[in-house]
């Protein structure tokens, strides 16, 4: 579907249907051709679980409204979806490149999960 008329005839009806949910203070969308992403942001202090429930509703109510071939979903994105965590070094008592190297070389590699290794099988052994 083109994305003038995905803007009509999906994203702008989502968008006024959320638009009621308690607690939002923002609307972010992205339409592309056969695709929209919704993105809303609420108050700090709402119940989130609550508050899908909610969206699920608003969504719920413009679904016959939607294109028959229109599949909606919403979903909780949360820290977690997202692990971010941010370090910063700095030393009094060492040169910029030598911390740079510590940091990349020896604490680094230390921060990041082990890489998994797969090793084949003997072709000419049976698993037990």
């Amino acid at each position: 579907m083109p994305i003038d008329q995905m803007m009509v005839t999906i994203t702008r009806p989502l968008e006024e249907a959320v638009n009621s949910v308690p607690g939002l203070q923002n609307v972010r969308s992205i339409t592309s051709r056969g695709s929209a992403e919704i993105d809303l942001f609420f108050d700090w202090n709402v119940d989130m679980f609550q508050t899908l429930q909610y969206v699920n509703v608003a969504i719920s109510r413009v679904q016959s409204e939607l294109p028959p071939t229109a599949r909606v979903t919403a979903d909780r994105l949360t820290f977690a979806s997202f692990p971010i965590m941010g370090y910063s070094f700095s030393a009094d008592n060492m040169d910029q490149t030598k911390l740079w190297e510590m940091v990349t070389y020896e604490i680094k590699p230390s921060l990041e999960p082990p890489r998994r290794r797969f090793h084949s099988a003997d072709p000419g052994r049976a698993r037990t």
